[in-house]
């Protein structure tokens, strides 16, 4: 039973990282040339646009309007034209040729014909062009259709095309997220570092800008660099001050770009370790001048740390284990220690010299 719950979440987990192409089947909605009623070639009827070839003359018509919709950003993957085709005779053909820039230049010849009863061509024309959303929009896209006989013997042939749709299939354009490592525990004051990879899943790479959501108060976040073009990574940097609160935080990382938003999670604990310091003095008391070994020992508190001795004569030093020579008197001596984000703590030894 262990094993299925493992393979269903490893399946949701790749499946959610799938782009899937979307695919548009449209119908030309305006048309000119020599076909007579070329209007009839936009549905799938029982009327037909015609033409009849003879050994001297071609018929050419040019299908538009397409309506495509397709986004930028969006990746061409396939585009291939329908040609529900026959002609009186089996000397009939067309040769199928499409345009990106609105009939300025075409792609290939794609000769199909030869057969007296309807039949549906799928022409892939993929191939034929770089093709970009641009390239299908109503303006620039056409699709050329020319009737021509073959062979010049025999009797003319009466093209007859009844429907020249268009079907595109396109990948949006998409991305995703992912930190690593994606949690760290630092102590006030300090900073820690991760990487955000900004991955392409489909279509064309556009610009994905970076954010992040409950930054810890009092601290810093900020990405190197802020924005760019999948694949890429960037540097997230948190920066904790002493002021910053202790506790957990859950920061959410989005990346925004061509209208989707995509997140992460990145998890901070944020510490703080206070000094406790104590000292001890060898020997405590005896007669003056007296030299005194002391020992300062610290225990927590975020490292490194610094030392203070006063040893109320005047005297005093940074070391951790300091000794000092002492005249008669009594002498309440101070050891402090700090660390890293500013805590401290204060202990004390009495010092007594005859």
């Amino acid at each position: 039973m262990k094993k299925k719950v493992v393979i269903l979440f490893l399946f949701l987990l790749s499946s959610a990282l799938i782009v899937f192409a979307a695919t548009s089947q449209n119908s030309p909605t305006a048309c000119n040339g020599q076909w007579g009623s070329c209007t009839n070639a936009f549905v799938n009827d029982a009327n037909r646009a015609t033409f009849t070839a003879t050994n001297s003359l071609n018929g050419s018509g040019r299908w538009n309007n397409y309506g495509f919709s397709i986004t930028n950003s969006s990746k061409i993957d396939s585009v291939k034209v329908r040609a529900d085709f026959f002609a009186s005779n089996v000397r009939g053909f067309i040769n199928v040729r499409v345009s990106g820039d609105g009939g300025v230049t075409y792609g290939p010849s794609h000769v199909v014909g030869g057969n007296t009863a309807e039949q549906t061509f799928n022409i892939d024309v993929t191939n034929d062009l770089s093709w970009t959303p641009q390239k299908l929009n109503n303006t620039n896209f056409l699709v050329n259709v020319t009737c021509f006989k073959k062979p010049t013997s025999g009797s003319n042939p009466v093209c007859r095309l009844d429907w020249v749709p268009v079907n595109v299939t396109y990948t949006p354009f998409d991305f995703s997220l992912s930190v690593s490592p994606n949690s760290a525990t630092i102590a006030q004051a300090r900073s820690t570092l991760t990487a955000v990879n900004v991955n392409l899943l489909g279509g064309t790479s556009q610009s994905v800008a970076l954010s992040a959501t409950n930054c810890p108060s009092g601290a810093l976040c900020y990405f190197t660099p802020s924005s760019g073009s999948p694949v890429y990574t960037s540097n997230f940097t948190v920066l904790t001050y002493s002021t910053t609160p202790v506790g957990e935080y859950v920061i959410n990382i989005t990346g925004s770009g061509d209208g989707k938003v995509r997140s992460t999670l990145f998890s901070l604990n944020v510490t703080d370790s206070q000094p406790v310091a104590s000292a001890s003095a060898n020997p405590s008391s005896g007669v003056g001048p007296l030299t005194v070994n002391f020992t300062g020992t610290v225990i927590g508190g975020d490292t490194p740390l610094t030392y203070a001795w006063n040893f109320t004569d005047g005297g005093n030093t940074s070391q951790q284990n300091p000794q000092h020579t002492f005249n008669s008197g009594t002498y309440n001596v101070s050891f402090t220690t700090k660390d890293f984000d500013g805590d401290n703590s204060t202990t004390y030894v009495l010092v007594t010299v005859e």
